[in-house]
């Protein structure tokens, strides 16, 4: 049974976009560095927030997107515990625009700065991640970001929420809806 929902939601597709073909030689180039950059664990020594984002069908926390609610308020250059839950028979691909975070394993009290900084990860049917994500110090509570199932049926239909990046000490005051002109909105949206 799984393999047959891994394989409608695109696990076994095959697509010829792009051919790489070798020259026979090439010149050399660059220098590789004795060491790669190293990046170190966030913390949670100050996390702003916990919270938990449910993923189902093709909603996320039972809701579908809905252009002018805000589902989520974060303070700016603040580090919160975002716990993500695939409650479907399905994978996901979890995608937070404007941020990168970093995967705590299973069991781990911080996150493994070995993984790297990621913006997308796949949960299979039935999985949990926790995600430590450090916000942007910018802030504007008018032009949300949005956090989305990355496979594009997916989001197409809804599966996405936005969150909005305001100043710390107004995080329990910023709006929560926005004015939005649906009749003047362009058909579709940036898949970015």
């Amino acid at each position: 049974m799984m393999a047959v929902l891994t394989n409608g939601a695109g696990g076994n597709d095959h697509l010829d976009l792009l051919q790489l073909r070798a020259r026979a030689s090439v010149a050399e180039g660059g220098r590789i560095p004795e060491r790669l950059e190293t990046s170190s664990a966030l913390t949670f020594d100050h996390l702003a927030a916990r919270r938990t984002i449910q993923l189902d069908g093709r909603e996320i926390n039972g809701q579908q997107m809905e252009m002018s609610r805000i589902d989520t308020v974060v303070g700016a250059g603040t580090t919160e515990l975002w716990t993500i839950r695939n409650t479907h028979n399905q994978p996901h691909n979890f995608h937070v625009h404007g941020v990168a975070f970093q995967i705590v394993p299973t069991g781990a009290s911080r996150p493994d700065p070995q993984l790297g900084w990621k913006d997308t990860v796949l949960l299979a049917a039935g999985e949990t991640v926790q995600l430590a994500i450090r916000f942007p110090p910018y802030t504007d509570p008018l032009t949300p970001y949005m956090y989305h199932c990355h496979l594009m049926w997916h989001e197409d239909v809804g599966m996405m929420a936005q969150f909005a990046v305001v100043d710390p000490d107004q995080v329990d005051s910023a709006p929560r809806t926005l004015d939005v002109d649906h009749d003047h909105m362009a058909a579709g949206h940036d898949h970015g």
